[in-house]
Order: C-alpha cells, then structure tokens, then sequence
C-alpha cells in the first residue's frame, strides 16, 4: 500500500461520506487497476450520505464499465435527482437497461435524453432500432434503421470512435435480428469507410471462413497509407475527427498463415474504406507463437491516424 493511499484511506475511515476522499482513493485504485474497489470506496461513501455529484457519477460509471448494470442505473438514477440536466446520464442508463433485456425501458430512457442533449441522436436511433428489433417490432426498427443510414456522419456530437463503432454496431445486430441483409451490408460497408467497424463483425468473419483443417497461424500487424480525395469532407462516411484530414496511417491486425496473406487481407479490406489504393508501409509479426486454428482473417484494426498535410 502506498503512502498516498493509506493517507486517504484514513481519511476515507474517519468520515466515510466525505467526497474528496472517496473520489481520491477511487483514483489510486484505478490507477493501480482495482476498479472493483474503486467503485466499492464511492458506494460506500454514498451510503453514508454522501450527495457530492461527482462521486455518484464515478460509481455510475465505473459500475457501468464492470457492467454492473442494475448498480449503475441505481448510480445514475441518484445522480439525476441531484442534477437532472447532466447529459449522458440517460444515454448510459439506456445501455445499461439494453444488457438487462429491458428494452421498451431503454427507448424511454434514450428518448429523454436526447431531449437534453440533441447531439446524441445517432447514438438513441441505433439504440432504439435495436430495441425494437429485440421487442418484434419491425415497422419501428426498420424506420429507425433508415434514419442512421441516411445520416451524415460528420454531423454527429458527443461520441469518440468507440461510441460510434458501437452504434454501427447496433443498427447492424437490428437489421440481423430482421433478417435484413442489405440493411445489415449498408451499415457495414459504411462503418468500414469511417473506420468503426466492430470486433464483432471481423469475429464472425473469420468464423465464416474458417478452413477445413488446421493450419499454422501468426499474428501480424499490417501498416497502411491510406491518400484521401479532395472531397472526403463533403461524404456521408467521413467521420467529424476527419474532416480537415489528406491522409492517415491504419494498422490492421491479422491472424494468417504467411506474411503475403496477412498483407493480401489487410489491403482487400482497406480498399473498402477509400477510393484511392492504399500504400503498405510495413508488416511485423507480433507475436513468436504459432497457432494451429481454422479461424484466421482480420482480428481487428487500430484507430486511424492523421497525416495533415502529408
């Protein structure tokens, strides 16, 4: 134990509800990776009386990232009694009640949100298509489909990469769920452009291709150029961190049997996500093992990575 925690845990143990203490110690265990007991020290606190907004919203969300679903929402349920207009409260309480199967309450919950916080409407269509493709309901999903597809994605607000990849991957889970393939080639071919595209989607992938016997597998990393068009700001694709982009660096990871296959996949892929061939920089195998696996193709890609005017 560290200096710094055993100072805060008495402090934390001479008044149980005192924000700062909470909060500080909390910090120490994420940093040391403990964020079960990071979530632990906030609830405690906050059955001891504490109401300090900031310690509530932790324990919301650090309940949220274990997926400690009903703890979270009763979090996030306290927090809007002590500040109702915080965005983003009901947009987790919404993702929360999609993992409980309570999805009639997760469209009522998003529906509120986006009434506080407008620049959250992709995220609410895809969560809403999804619970209506999970409650049978498939006028209502297949409309809600539509909209995220006709949607510019540089116009949308308040999410990173991984928020927008979990949208995408939502609308496509609703349009499976409808046994809608050209809905479900749609979204995947435009979160491919954007580059959000799922864990998810390359594990069925591979799933999909599997070959017949086991083979000897490697894991590579593929590094890529990729040259944008003039216009790219202007497409419906281009993301809203990308706008002022010419070009980026990808790294694609892929599980093959030799470097030439790792670098064939990687580049079929890219040619999906622009219109210009991509130039590849480098290919390093990552790892010394050999796998023996039917599975192999793409595993994942890194962030893009911008080259202003390269």
């Amino acid at each position: 134990m560290s200096e710094s925690e055993r100072c805060f845990a008495r402090a934390s143990r001479l008044d149980r509800s005192w924000g700062p203490a909470a909060l500080a110690l909390a910090e120490i265990y994420l940093n040391s990776d403990r964020p079960t007991d990071a979530v632990d020290v906030l609830d405690l606190a906050i059955r001891h009386g504490c109401i300090d907004p900031n310690v509530v919203w932790q324990a919301g969300l650090g309940a949220f990232r274990l997926q400690m679903w009903m703890r979270s929402i009763s979090y996030f349920q306290l927090f809007r009694q002590l500040n109702s207009t915080q965005p983003f409260t009901q947009y987790y309480t919404a993702l929360a009640l999609c993992h409980l199967e309570k999805y009639q309450e997760a469209i009522d919950a998003i529906e509120i949100e986006v009434k506080i916080n407008p620049g959250i409407a992709f995220a609410a269509h895809s969560i809403k298509c999804l619970s209506y493709a999970r409650l049978s309901k498939k006028k209502a999903a297949e409309s809600e489909i539509d909209i995220c597809l006709n949607y510019s994605f540089a116009s949308i607000q308040g999410l990173n990469v991984s928020g927008m990849s979990k949208a995408a991957e939502r609308i496509r889970q609703a349009a499976n769920l409808l046994g809608d393939e050209a809905r479900s080639d749609k979204i995947v071919e435009r979160a491919f452009k954007a580059g959000i595209v799922s864990n998810e989607f390359f594990s069925e992938q591979r799933a999909l291709n599997k070959t017949r016997e086991e083979v000897d597998l490697c894991l590579y990393e593929v590094s890529l150029n990729q040259e944008l068009s003039k216009d790219w700001k202007d497409d419906i694709n281009c993301p809203p961190w990308e706008v002022n982009w010419q070009s980026y660096r990808v790294n694609w990871l892929v599980l093959a049997p030799t470097q030439e296959q790792a670098e064939a996949m990687a580049m079929a892929y890219q040619k999906t996500c622009a219109t210009i061939d991509a130039k590849c920089l480098s290919t390093e195998r990552l790892d010394d093992k050999v796998l023996r696996g039917q599975e192999w193709g793409v595993v994942d890609h890194s962030p893009r990575d911008p080259k202003i005017n390269a």
